[in-house]
């Protein structure tokens, strides 16, 4: 009985420490990710020709290098996607009452895109388009 009661007061204080430790959604935003990855919804790379297959590829590797996203602790954001050129965007940022998608508005701009955090990583959802991101 005494050695059960020791226990349940172990695992209780083992949640308490763990929870303490966890971190929202807002801590995990916050600092500067770089693209690691994009996936088109419903558009394959090796289905390209081999020609625009090295072009996108190319593409792809100078956006990876050039685009960023920094959330700030005080609700901004600064957003650089490099397309061919450097396009940069300011504004704020919230997530949604449930956690699961984050508000971006840039004056009358608003883009609400899912965002999940795993390993180190970020992954936005874009109506199906998918950007990984990581610090």
């Amino acid at each position: 009985m005494k050695l059960s009661k020791i226990i349940i007061a172990g695992l209780a204080s083992a949640l308490v420490i763990l929870s303490s430790c966890s971190k929202s959604n807002e801590d995990l935003l916050v600092g500067t990710w770089k693209v690691a990855d994009m996936q088109i919804k419903g558009f394959d790379p090796a289905s390209l020709p081999a020609e625009q297959k090295a072009a996108f590829d190319k593409q792809m590797k100078e956006t990876k290098e050039n685009s960023s996203f920094e959330a700030k602790a005080d609700g901004s954001y600064h957003n650089v996607n490099w397309v061919g050129e450097k396009l940069e965007s300011d504004g704020k940022w919230k997530f949604t009452a449930d956690g699961k998608s984050l508000i971006l508005s840039d004056g009358p701009r608003v883009d609400t895109v899912g965002v999940t955090f795993a390993d180190g990583k970020m992954e936005w959802d874009i109506k199906g388009n998918k950007i990984s991101y990581t610090k």
